[in-house]
């Protein structure tokens, strides 16, 4: 699916500015997960729906490897 991947070529540029922090990456992560669940309306488009609840699990998962990688960064320290 095209949006699909207009939604990985966005978040892949928004991980990409955040990527030496990752205490900022897992607020923006946050952030935009959270802000993405405004617009899952159950009046909507199906596709529309889809796309959201995509976005939605990769801001997620890229959240949960900033989380992995500061536990690593800790330990190191």
């Amino acid at each position: 699916m095209d949006a699909k991947r207009s939604v990985d070529l966005a978040l892949s540029e928004l991980g990409y500015l955040n990527r030496t922090q990752p205490e900022l990456q897992i607020i923006s992560w946050e952030q935009l997960r959270l802000s993405l669940q405004a617009y899952l309306n159950c009046c909507s488009d199906i596709r529309w729906l889809t796309v959201i609840k995509y976005a939605r699990a990769k801001a997620g998962s890229r959240r949960a490897g900033a989380v992995h990688n500061l536990k690593k960064k800790v330990v190191r320290s």
